[in-house]
């Protein structure tokens, strides 16, 4: 092989090694914009979540009404508070599903991307999906603490705050015992219906899509 011919090959390569590190550089900046997306929406509404809080349980009217209805009223009033509180937790769980993929999705591209590339140095690629990897798990375990656990977290404190859900005498025999005990004990648990309501929903879609290309 003539020098002239190893130069053209040498830029080929190179060329190839500038391609491939440009679409890689491509999709990470494309993932870093989405990081940044999330926590901004993240602290908007975290910010908004706080104000409806502190709002909500210095709702006073609503305390008011709720302490001077009879025991069934007042258990249904709360029974409804406890379902609304049950929907956002559940659907911050579904949420976090979504933006969990929504960083999987770009991260495995880029972890693609960077171990189907020959031109770059093994090593190279290790240190690059290592500090990808990193920083997705920072991300996404500060999303969950941060969103999910922390207003899920708050919903279920709201009535204690408004001191409407104070230990009670109440026995089966009292009214509303049973309405205390859906409320309490059972509308909760209906929060992880929620993300499992979504789960079915993309594998139907994904169904629906699939048998369109038949």
């Amino acid at each position: 092989m003539t020098a002239k011919e190893l130069r053209k090959l040498e830029n080929q390569n190179q060329k190839k090694r500038t391609e491939s590190i440009k679409n890689i550089g491509h999709r990470f900046e494309n993932y870093r914009k989405l990081l940044w997306k999330w926590i901004a929406a993240y602290i908007i509404i975290y910010i908004l979540w706080c104000l409806f809080e502190y709002f909500f349980v210095n709702w006073k009217w609503f305390i008011e009404t709720v302490k001077s209805k009879n025991e069934w009223l007042r258990e249904i009033i709360l029974l409804f508070v406890e379902f609304a509180s049950a929907f956002i937790r559940g659907r911050l769980y579904s949420f976090d599903g979504e933006i969990t993929s929504q960083l999987k999705a770009p991260f495995g591209q880029i972890c693609f991307y960077v171990n189907k590339s020959e031109e770059i140095d093994e090593e190279i690629k290790d240190k690059i999906i290592e500090k990808i990897t990193e920083s997705n798990e920072h991300c996404k375990e500060t999303f969950k603490k941060f969103g999910m656990l922390a207003i899920a977290g708050e919903t279920t404190k709201i009535l204690t705050k408004m001191k409407l859900d104070e230990e009670t005498t109440l026995s089966p025999r009292t009214p509303g015992f049973y309405l205390f005990m859906i409320r309490t004990k059972i509308v909760p648990l209906l929060s992880y219906l929620v993300p499992i309501y979504y789960s079915n929903k993309q594998i139907r879609s994904v169904g629906r899509d699939l048998k369109k290309m038949i």
